[in-house]
């Protein structure tokens, strides 16, 4: 989560360093605004999803997932030379980092018991924030000694790391289970892509080699043939998981499950508002709520513990 959030701010140092990296100017720093807002939209658009998606998945699995998203996103970002690839990267990696939180979160109420969440969870808030912190002072340690893309490897490579240490301290019993064919797939189109962002000199400039990176049209790597390979992978991928996509999204409800956030998000202002001028339980008096249990907890008569409820109008 340090690793994410210091990413959201990491980007204000090196802004400059990237817009000269995707051939544009200072005088277009209104143009660049989407590389700073791309993450941010990224990680807003993930958080109900992922918080849902971690009560029907096993926790481990869903923070891989976020930390894939956010090894890849990065690696995108770092070799993007175009303004659209470079903030698709960005928000790629918006979406990994945001799923981290949601993710987390259920994690800890999984090891700890109601009485005893409030240290770690303020504990993991603590080192959210203090990646906020340190993510400006970071981009300014890599911009002295390295280039902007240096950041965004760094990502790569502590990514990997974490994702790795994930793996090896998963329980005996709870295996991640690899199809061959989809993960074929899915490797082989990020492969195929990378190809297609870096262009390595000594294949793009070969005669026969380097038919691959001469665009159709135009001077866009997007549109070369090895480009258009990396599309067509990326659609058998999701074709082959079709199913399994489908079924998962009838599971989750994302529209059901936005619904919820925001219900909560303002049923929560609703009842601070009302503790600040009653100075009782809510704005209604104690006891008191609508006929759904909006809040993502409450409290159980006759005790102080949180009980965890997922619970929305409707459902």
């Amino acid at each position: 989560m340090a690793l994410a959030s210091a990413d959201t701010y990491v980007v204000v140092v090196a802004l400059p360093d990237m817009m000269t990296g995707v051939g544009m100017g200072i005088d277009q720093l209104h143009s660049a605004t989407p590389i700073i807002s791309g993450f941010l939209l990224g990680c807003i658009a993930v958080l109900p999803l992922i918080g849902r998606l971690s009560d029907l998945v096993a926790r481990q699995d869903v923070l891989l997932f976020c930390l894939s998203l956010f090894v890849v996103g990065s690696a995108i970002t770092a070799v993007s030379i175009e303004l659209p690839v470079l903030v698709a990267g960005r928000v790629l990696q918006g979406m990994g980092g945001g799923g981290l939180v949601p993710a987390t979160l259920a994690l800890v109420a999984d090891l700890w018991p109601p009485e005893r969440r409030g240290t770690p969870l303020g504990v993991v808030g603590a080192v959210q924030e203090l990646g906020s912190v340190l993510g400006p002072l970071l981009g300014a340690a890599v911009l002295a000694v390295a280039d902007w893309r240096a950041i965004f490897w760094l990502n790569v490579a502590c990514g990997i790391v974490l994702a790795a240490a994930l793996g090896l301290s998963g329980g005996r019993g709870e295996r991640l289970r690899l199809r061959v064919l989809p993960t074929v797939l899915g490797l082989t189109t990020v492969v195929a892509g990378l190809l297609t962002l870096i262009a390595p000199n000594s294949l793009a400039s070969s005669v026969t080699l380097g038919i691959p990176f001469v665009p159709f049209v135009g001077t866009s790597r997007l549109a070369t043939p090895l480009g258009v390979t990396t599309l067509v992978l990326f659609l058998a991928f999701l074709a082959v998981n079709a199913r399994s996509l489908l079924a998962l999204s009838r599971r989750v409800d994302p529209a059901r499950s936005i619904l919820c956030s925001r219900l909560a998000g303002f049923a929560g202002a609703h009842l601070r508002l009302g503790r600040s001028r009653t100075g009782r339980g809510g704005a209604l008096g104690p006891g008191s709520g609508p006929p759904w249990d909006w809040r993502p907890w409450r409290h159980t008569s006759g005790g102080t513990a949180p009980r965890v409820t997922h619970s929305c109008p409707g459902g």
